[in-house]
């Protein structure tokens, strides 16, 4: 593993860490603003904000702007092999 790499990977381990402690904190508060609840929401009305913000797509910049970090971070260049035969 290069230099380089384990940067990237410590730098993913970091993001992934705080991630989860936000995500944690966020159900701790949750959990007690719910308890004082007077009446609660509908499960399917909180679940459909989440499943409908997971559906947005990325358009081609966005996908292709993602493609040359990563190429950057990773790739070497090469060229394309012929995929004919």
């Amino acid at each position: 593993m290069t230099p380089c790499e384990l940067n990237v990977r410590a730098e993913t381990f970091q993001e992934r860490t705080k991630a989860e402690s936000e995500e944690r904190l966020v159900l701790a508060y949750l959990t007690a603003r719910w308890s004082r609840a007077a009446k609660m929401p509908e499960l399917d009305s909180i679940l459909g904000k989440f499943k409908h913000e997971s559906k947005k797509q990325k358009t081609d910049d966005q996908l292709l702007a993602a493609m040359e970090r990563i190429h950057a971070v990773f790739g070497e260049e090469k060229e394309p092999e012929n995929m004919s035969g």
